[in-house]
């Protein structure tokens, strides 16, 4: 098991120098969440300061939060919900891992997209 926390990234690829391939554009964004009323986008993202442990929360286009039904146990935001960031080309899940969620992954289906693990801190 991995010391470092894992999210997940929704997106469809990347090329050799990490550019996306066929990025998830805001609006594409926005129009695939209207489809699933669990998914807020509200260009607000909420974070937890690492050494205070305050959460703060700040504008970032796109992002938002989701009402998962199938949370198991508290999640790290203390509030029941994962937030989500949007990339600018995907979307990143903060410390949500569970890819074969049926909601996530039909989100993911609609944007002919897929889901992944995402590591931030992990070694090359």
């Amino acid at each position: 098991m991995s010391e470092y926390p894992t999210h997940t990234i929704l997106w469809r690829g990347m090329d050799e120098n990490e550019r996306a391939l066929d990025p998830v554009t805001l609006s594409q964004w926005r129009q695939a969440t209207k489809n699933f009323p669990s998914f807020h986008v509200t260009d607000r993202l909420r974070q937890q300061n690492p050494f205070t442990h305050e959460f703060l929360e700040f504008r970032s286009e796109g992002s938002g939060y989701w009402e998962c039904k199938a949370l198991e146990g508290p999640v790290w935001s203390e509030d029941d919900l994962v937030w989500f960031r949007y990339t600018g080309a995907a979307v990143l899940f903060i410390l949500f891992n569970n890819r074969e969620d049926p909601e996530l992954f039909s989100l993911a289906n609609s944007l002919n997209a897929w889901l992944s693990p995402y590591q931030i801190g992990e070694p090359d």
